[in-house]
């Protein structure tokens, strides 16, 4: 089953893989069989640690800050 990356806000996030509402880093999880990708989830840290401890691929997820991004594009023009 595949699911979507939810929206994340700066404010916190709800982990996919426990269901707590959680502030701080988050991570992607992923797993990949013959092409297809099975997993694809945004978990937190102590679950984070859980799969990599199984050998699933993991990353941290950098979240860019949009709201300045978007007013310094504005300055510019």
């Amino acid at each position: 089953m595949v699911y979507s990356l939810p929206l994340l806000l700066p404010y916190g996030y709800h982990c996919q893989r426990c269901k707590q509402f959680r502030t701080g880093s988050a991570y992607r999880v992923t797993s990949e069989e013959f092409g297809l990708m099975m997993l694809d989830i945004v978990v937190c840290y102590e679950c984070f640690l859980d799969a990599r401890r199984l050998g699933l691929e993991t990353e941290r997820i950098k979240l860019r800050d949009s709201f300045s991004e978007s007013h310094r594009e504005q300055a510019a023009a």
